[in-house]
């Protein structure tokens, strides 16, 4: 991971190339043109960071840490509070760990340019190898029920064995979705 310094610009480049390719993809939607937009935005992007490559770092480096500011702020909130609507409510709040995340690894960036690009590639890196790994288990059977049976719980009752029965429990009376008793 701490070689990635040496390829700070190729990446750098890439990763405006694929900001521009996703927003140009969102924005040519709206005129039904969305690979014309998406290849000459990503196209642009990719060709103007180069010469700009000190504020192209600054501004990867404060995306980095809002992303690493929002995800410990919920964390945080969620872990410090127990329970209840005022854990909902602080961590719905991610936004305010996001800004400081976003402007102090911004300014980091100019300051301690070298740090600033082994910890975007390195958070960069790392958070590809998870959703790597994480879409790789995905494809085994069983590993596919264990990861989604936890959103399914959220979404259907269970049976009296504790296991989500994929349907839910209707009374006569109109009641909210209930477990049965033991």
């Amino acid at each position: 991971m701490l070689s990635g310094y040496r390829f700070y610009k190729t990446i750098v480049v890439l990763l405006a190339l694929a900001i521009g390719v996703f927003a140009g993809y969102y924005l040519g939607k709206k005129i039904h043109a969305e690979y014309v937009v998406a290849g000459c935005l990503g196209a642009l992007l990719a060709v103007c960071v180069f010469p700009l490559m000190k504020y192209a770092v600054a501004l990867m480096g404060g995306l980095v840490g809002a992303f690493i500011g929002a995800n410990s702020w919920s964390a945080i909130s969620r872990m410090l509070q127990s329970g209840g609507e005022l854990s909902d409510q602080a961590a719905e709040n991610y936004w305010i760990g996001e800004l400081v995340g976003l402007l102090v690894c911004g300014m980091l960036a100019f300051i301690l340019f070298k740090v600033s690009v082994v910890l975007s590639t390195s958070v960069s890196g790392s958070t590809l190898a998870v959703m790597g790994a994480l879409a790789l288990l995905m494809q085994v059977q069983p590993w596919q029920e264990v990861c989604l049976g936890g959103h399914q719980h959220s979404r259907h009752s269970r049976t009296a064995t504790g296991r989500c029965s994929g349907r839910h429990w209707l009374y006569p009376s109109g009641e909210q979705d209930t477990e049965p008793e033991t």
